[in-house]
């Protein structure tokens, strides 16, 4: 659902339309008329019927998100849908901008339903997806972490070692400038289980092992798994409380209904835009005349 595209379609124009816009030779004139009005009111309907169903209301970023292009007599196809980078609606492999995920990566999982695909920095935990717990007093609105806390908690664990960001300090005193203020900051650690690997693991690894189970078992072995990363409390710090949960799959189910309000809009307004525009046109001509 990168964009919903419209095209031309005449057969739902009352047919004397269709014969006055043909004999005054404005038939694409008027066509790409219509199908622009069409698709700025299948945004319309995007806006008043959608964005009330986001948890927390639109964020301004998913409001700039939402994009359109309008057709030409030339060119006549018009088509409605969320950015995707680069400011092009269809464009899937535009390169996001660097200050967020463009609108239409999550509002196309939202609108189609299904898994997602894994983030950059998720899959350096395999093949595993990370939420946030949805308990902590962080969650926004939006039932997002914010981005400086996700930030935080993947650089205590090491997961991002780019200039600046401070990994959780070792539980040693030693040397090499470690102070206990650095040491302090030792607050996030990925709890593991203490099980063996799970029947999902056990079956994928004898996936690629050419079907021997018992090969996978033995390949596995005790092996600990990762449950979730885990934050620090209490004013010792002594206890902790899960932070972001480190799971096998997500799957979202179809919450906004984008493309049938869409395209139910367009196909309504479309031969109403269309017979207006012939009626405008008839009426210049016989001022003009």
């Amino acid at each position: 659902m990168a964009s919903i595209q419209f095209t031309a379609d005449t057969a739902q124009v009352n047919d004397l339309a269709a014969r006055a816009a043909a004999l005054m030779n404005q038939t694409d004139w008027i066509t790409a008329r219509a199908m622009t009005e069409a698709a700025k009111m299948a945004k319309v309907a995007i806006e008043r019927d959608i964005f009330p169903l986001i948890q927390g209301g639109p964020n301004r970023w998913t409001r700039r998100g939402l994009l359109a292009t309008y057709a030409h007599p030339t060119r006549l196809a018009s088509a409605v849908g969320f950015n995707y980078g680069g400011g092009a609606l269809d464009d899937f492999n535009a390169r996001p901008p660097a200050t967020g995920t463009p609108s239409g990566r999550y509002m196309e999982i939202n609108a189609r339903g299904g898994k997602r695909q894994q983030k950059s920095y998720e899959k350096r935990f395999g093949r595993s997806f990370l939420i946030p717990n949805q308990n902590l007093a962080e969650i926004d609105q939006h039932g997002n972490l914010p981005g400086p806390l996700w930030t935080q908690a993947m650089s205590r664990i090491g997961m991002i070692r780019s200039p600046g960001s401070t990994q959780n300090a070792p539980k040693g005193p030693g040397s090499r400038g470690r102070t206990a203020a650095k040491r302090k900051k030792a607050d996030y650690f990925i709890m593991r289980s203490k099980a063996g690997p799970t029947p999902a693991m056990i079956k994928r690894a004898a996936k690629e092992l050419g079907g021997d189970t018992r090969l996978a078992r033995f390949m596995l072995g005790g092996q600990q798994r990762p449950r979730f990363i885990a934050r620090r409390v209490g004013r010792d710090r002594r206890g902790y409380e899960p932070f972001i949960w480190i799971v096998d799959d997500v799957k979202y189910k179809t919450r906004f209904p984008i493309q049938r309000v869409a395209l139910k809009t367009y196909m309504a307004q479309f031969p109403i835009a269309f017979e207006r525009g012939v009626a405008r046109e008839l009426e210049r001509r016989r001022l003009k005349g």
